[in-house]
């Protein structure tokens, strides 16, 4: 394969200084936190720190004019709508100042609702109707929300709930107090059952001691309580509320990216705060246990887990010198005309497949990658894509797909999740590694 020419040096050049300057024990602002926060403040009356909250919503948000869960995130319904709520709350305060933010967030939501009128699972949708509504009762509403409104709470009413929080705002969305009273929640969700219904105009008598940030929040929303106020501000980092990063992913992926080696040693110090819930987790992890000498748990259900998954406990389990064939015959059972499920699924698996000599017919597989090659994905897509066409010899597929990455690299030299979203560390360092693989440094 004939080399390849591509101006990634100063990809990697830029790179170095954004991961450098993003360590691992800071404070970053979180959307949910910091979007109840601003709603608790306002209704308590604390009008100042209600703006700073804000002034980070209008930060952090991404290209759409919508919100993840922090920064780093793609865009959800259920932080938009919280985001969106909360910044109706300043715009009263600091007229103009949001309001075009306001609306390319309500225009974000109704683009997103579905035909059967959900925004997502039952929590976005019931944040969304309910943001939604607030939104149309503004003087600075710009677009006519009331259908959206009415489809979502259709489906509202004809969708069951899986547990009591989404069971309560469901009711808090259609507006139903009885409802909302009679729901049966404990621990730091039933902070919400006051916020809710407060919100109602109900008198919510808030007895409990909350101790996360969005409990605490919530209860300063219904309460007005002075003890909350105080309890809410001492959480408070820079005008914004948030968590600790403590993200040991992101280190141990920035440690595999050639002069970011020392940080394999900062990201295993956090290793055992990875606590894998389910069989995907389980896989997900499983390498980065690896990094840091540890075992992982790879006894899982293969039904229940990404074909991806299974290949890569096929590639550690040969690397560990044990047994694949258990995957592997699973894999080739579950192929339809070379294609495992969708494009990072089937470029994952016959790069595996590939890389221990699997004897496989590839041609469909590659048409399938071929044709299928389009700027629409997130951006670790592509990272794998490289990997997979450069060892199939497909040169004019590695240049196409090194021609969409540069068209998502952000000016700063790195890449969000995918294009136009803010960058991240993780979605960065794979991009970095994958040119790595393919000789380009």
């Amino acid at each position: 394969m004939k080399k390849i020419t591509f101006i990634f040096i100063l990809l990697i050049i830029s790179t170095n200084l954004t991961l450098a300057i993003e360590v691992p024990n800071v404070w970053e602002p979180t959307t949910l936190e910091t979007s109840f926060a601003v709603i608790g403040l306002y209704e308590y009356g604390d009008y100042p720190r209600a703006l700073e909250g804000c002034e980070w919503l209008n930060e952090i948000k991404t290209p759409e004019f919508a919100w993840g869960s922090n920064s780093h995130s793609p865009p959800e319904a259920k932080y938009t709508a919280p985001a969106l709520m909360a910044l109706l709350r300043c715009e009263s305060l600091a007229n103009g100042r949001y309001s075009e933010t306001i609306n390319s967030a309500a225009y974000w939501l109704i683009y997103i609702q579905k035909d059967d009128g959900s925004f997502g699972d039952i929590i976005d949708t019931s944040l969304a109707v309910l943001a939604l509504k607030e939104y149309s009762k503004t003087k600075v509403a710009e677009i006519d929300v009331g259908e959206a409104i009415t489809r979502g709470e259709f489906w509202l009413e004809n969708v069951k709930s899986q547990n009591e929080l989404e069971k309560l705002l469901k009711f808090l969305a259609l507006g139903e107090k009885v409802a909302v009273n009679s729901v049966q929640i404990e621990g730091e969700n039933k902070a919400f059952k006051y916020f809710a219904l407060s919100y109602l105009g109900e008198k919510a008598d808030v007895k409990e001691d909350f101790n996360s940030t969005l409990g605490i929040a919530l209860a300063l929303y219904a309460s007005k309580s002075e003890k909350y106020h105080q309890k809410l501000l001492e959480r408070q980092h820079f005008g914004f509320w948030g968590t600790k990063r403590f993200n040991t992913v992101e280190i141990l992926d920035a440690s595999k990216v050639k002069g970011f080696e020392d940080l394999k040693n900062v990201g295993c110090q956090y290793i055992d705060m990875i606590k894998p819930k389910n069989d995907m987790e389980k896989v997900i992890f499983a390498r980065y246990f690896l990094m840091c000498n540890k075992k992982p748990d790879l006894n899982v259900n293969l039904t229940k887990i990404l074909p991806w998954m299974v290949a890569e406990i096929m590639m550690i389990k040969a690397e560990e010198g044990e047994d694949y064939s258990k995957e592997l015959n699973f894999l080739l059972s579950a192929q339809k005309d070379g294609i495992w499920k969708e494009f990072y699924n089937t470029a994952y698996v016959i790069w595996a497949m590939k890389k221990l000599n699997v004897d496989f017919d590839y041609n469909k597989s590659l048409e399938y990658l071929r044709d299928n090659l389009r700027a629409e994905y997130p951006t670790y897509y592509y990272a794998q894509a490289l990997k997979t066409f450069y060892l199939f010899n497909m040169t004019e597929e590695v240049q196409k797909t090194l021609k969409i990455l540069s068209e998502y690299q952000n000016p700063n030299g790195g890449f969000g999740y995918s294009n136009g979203n803010p960058s991240g560390i993780r979605s960065t360092a794979l991009v970095l590694q994958a040119l790595q693989d393919i000789r380009i440094e």
